[in-house]
């Protein structure tokens, strides 16, 4: 069993039900122990929501995926142009090596 998964999701359009329904798993439990939530979105914004739907959960800003926590909701702002970057690198990377696993057949897509 893998220790820490880090799962990462876009806040999105905070007008939608993205952040409510992270939140609200996040909230009872539904998210393995051994998974580590990193949201992408801007904090301030995601705080002052959190507000309005009268949640307790309190964001904690990380700058790297490696620095999640898994007991918390993790935030990398969006504003941090440089940890978006260097996140999308690494997607691409990954995104990358399954193609070239799916061309050669070593990978069923």
């Amino acid at each position: 069993m893998i220790e820490n998964i880090k799962i990462g999701i876009s806040v999105g359009d905070l007008n939608g039900i993205g952040l409510e329904t992270i939140v609200k798993a996040f909230e009872k439990s539904k998210i393995p122990k051994n998974c580590s939530i990193i949201l992408f979105g801007q904090k301030k914004l995601c705080d002052i929501y959190l507000k309005k739907i009268h949640s307790l959960t309190q964001l904690n800003l990380i700058i790297n995926v490696k620095d999640a926590i898994k007991s918390k909701l993790n935030i990398i702002n969006a504003k941090d142009n440089n940890a978006i970057l260097e996140l999308g690198k690494k997607i691409y990377f990954i995104w990358s090596q399954l193609i070239q696993l799916t061309k050669t057949g070593l990978l069923l897509s």
